[in-house]
C-alpha cells in the first residue's frame, strides 16, 4: 500500500546485540558502513563496499522495490545525524530524550534543524515524529521508564541492559482519559514544535 517506512539507527541495547551475536563495539562506524549498503540497495544500485566491518561485492536487491522506500533515522547523536541526514526522509525521537513534553521536543527539534542544515538539507524536507509516554489510568501505575542495569532482577525476571545516559528529571507521562484529551495534547504539540508529522505508537503506561 505504499505506507512502509524503514527505520534505522545504530542501536543501544547491549543485551539485544549479544542475543543475536552482533558485536556491540564501534556501533556508529558499523552503522555508517551498513547504512551505505542498505540505502544503495534500496535505491536500485549495485553496491560494492570494502569496509572495516561490512563488505559487499556487486550486491543487488531483487526484486527491486516497487517504489522508493523512505528512510527514518532514530538518533540524536551528532555522528549518526551527520551520516544519515543527507539521505533520510524522516527523524524520530524517543520520549525520554526530550522529557516527554512539547517544549522539550521543540528544543530538540531545533537541534535537528541545525543538524539538517549542517548536512546540506533544508530542515523542512525532513519529516519529524516522536514517541510519547501516555498513562491511560494513573491508578493502575506505570511501566518502568527504562530497564534496570544488567544483572539486577525484578522478581524472578532478569531485566535488560540500559544505555548509560545523563541523569534526567522525573519523567512526566501524559495522563489521558479520553480520545478528545489525546487530541488536545496533540494540538499543543503541533503548536510548540510546528513540524511534528505524527506521534509514533505511544508507549502506553499501564
Amino acid at each position: 500500500g505504499g505506507r512502509f517506512v524503514l527505520g534505522l539507527g545504530a542501536g543501544w541495547n547491549e543485551t539485544e546485540f549479544r542475543a543475536f551475536g552482533i558485536p556491540y563495539d564501534h556501533r556508529v562506524s558499523r552503522f555508517e558502513e551498513s547504512f551505505a549498503i542498505v540505502r544503495g540497495l534500496l535505491g536500485g544500485e549495485r553496491v560494492t563496499l570494502a569496509g572495516r566491518f561490512w563488505q559487499a561485492d556487486d550486491a543487488v536487491l531483487l526484486p527491486p522495490p516497487a517504489r522508493r522506500v523512505p528512510l527514518m533515522i532514530g538518533s540524536n547523536g551528532p555522528r549518526v545525524l551527520g551520516i544519515a541526514l543527507p539521505h533520510a526522509d524522516a527523524w524520530n525521537a524517543w520520549w525520554e530524550d526530550y522529557g516527554n513534553s512539547a517544549a522539550g521536543f521543540a528544543a530538540l527539534n531545533e537541534r535537528i534543524d541545525a543538524a539538517a542544515r549542517g548536512a546540506g538539507r533544508a530542515p523542512e524536507r525532513i519529516e519529524r515524529s516522536a514517541c510519547v509516554l501516555v498513562a491511560l489510568d494513573r491508578a493502575t501505575g506505570e511501566r518502568p521508564g527504562r530497564p534496570r542495569s544488567p544483572g539486577r532482577r525484578s522478581g524472578s525476571r532478569r531485566t535488560c541492559a540500559s544505555w548509560p545516559r545523563p541523569a534526567r528529571k522525573r519523567r512526566s507521562s501524559w495522563s489521558i482519559r479520553s480520545t478528545s484529551a489525546l487530541c488536545t495534547r496533540s494540538r499543543t504539540w503541533w503548536r510548540a514544535s510546528r513540524r511534528v508529522a505524527r506521534l509514533e505508537d505511544p508507549a502506553v503506561g499501564r
